[in-house]
């Protein structure tokens, strides 16, 4: 029998999009799925929308927890991490949505001497859509990972490994995605992403997001003082340059100059203009 895998939904207050990711997984071609809708304490009918999920698909394990009140993503995601059975998890963010396939490529291609598997983003915009990563099958390393968010939102990964590397770092803002996928290399080795577009990120909509809230910075911050130890002195100037280009609203200054070399400028314009995972 092919392994349980665990699908993390957090959400809050957005339960219109969320049934666009609820159905997404309920409609995997991978059978052997169940569903943890994880919510930080929503005030919206979320909790009514997950019920009749679950009753209109009783062959399908689905299950609902919330908060008592509102805790954060990296609570909310680990408190899902902690109720799940599955040898496997990935995640799902509430305002996306997965491929039919996405899962039953992941099963078919593990192999445990990666720390973890990824594959590339399908970025859906209101007026068009590209690939984040175009498209690359690509072995990413602890040094690939320190220089920016090169692997997505979302994993599929062992349940024991998340556990042992104790989950999501409540203490961060934002910048919390990387922050464990380097805390899983580190502990475990490189990872892979798959060159198939598997996952489909939303930004066609105006519902709130991290990068739009001072808990960027504050998170951008405390994420290099957690791993800046590790990190070159190009990568350093290159993560001070990110914090004083977010500081400044998103707008380029000339005593920017000291933090760039040729490397670090095209890596930055490279960020800027994809308008994806910066």
């Amino acid at each position: 029998m092919k392994p349980l895998v665990s699908i993390i939904i957090c959400t809050h207050n957005r339960s219109l999009l969320l049934t666009r990711a609820i159905e997404s997984v309920i409609n995997q071609s991978y059978s052997n799925i169940e569903i943890i809708v994880s919510d930080d304490a929503s005030t919206d009918n979320t909790a009514d929308i997950v019920k009749q999920f679950i009753i209109n698909n009783p062959k399908i394990s689905i299950f609902y927890r919330c908060n008592d009140t509102n805790m954060g993503a990296c609570f909310t995601r680990n408190q899902g991490i902690k109720l799940a059975c599955g040898k496997f998890i990935t995640g799902l963010d509430d305002d996306d949505s997965f491929d039919v396939d996405r899962i039953s490529k992941f099963v078919d291609y593990y192999d445990d001497k990666y720390s973890f598997f990824c594959s590339d983003i399908k970025v859906v915009g209101k007026n068009k859509s590209y690939n984040l990563f175009n498209g690359k099958n690509k072995v990413i390393t602890l040094c690939n990972a320190l220089w920016y968010n090169c692997i997505g939102n979302q994993i599929f990964v062992e349940r024991d490994r998340l556990m042992k590397v104790n989950g999501f770092d409540v203490n961060l803002t934002s910048a919390q995605d990387i922050d464990l996928w380097v805390r899983l290399i580190e502990n475990y080795g490189v990872c892979y992403r798959l060159s198939e577009n598997t996952y489909n990120l939303f930004i066609d909509h105006d519902s709130p997001r991290i990068t739009t809230s001072n808990n960027k910075l504050k998170g951008l911050i405390n994420y290099f003082e957690k791993h800046s130890s590790k990190m070159t002195v190009s990568q350093r100037r290159f993560h001070l340059l990110r914090y004083e280009y977010w500081k400044n609203n998103k707008k380029f200054k000339l005593s920017f100059i000291k933090y760039l070399d040729l490397n670090i400028l095209f890596l930055f314009l490279k960020i800027v203009f994809s308008k994806g995972i910066n």
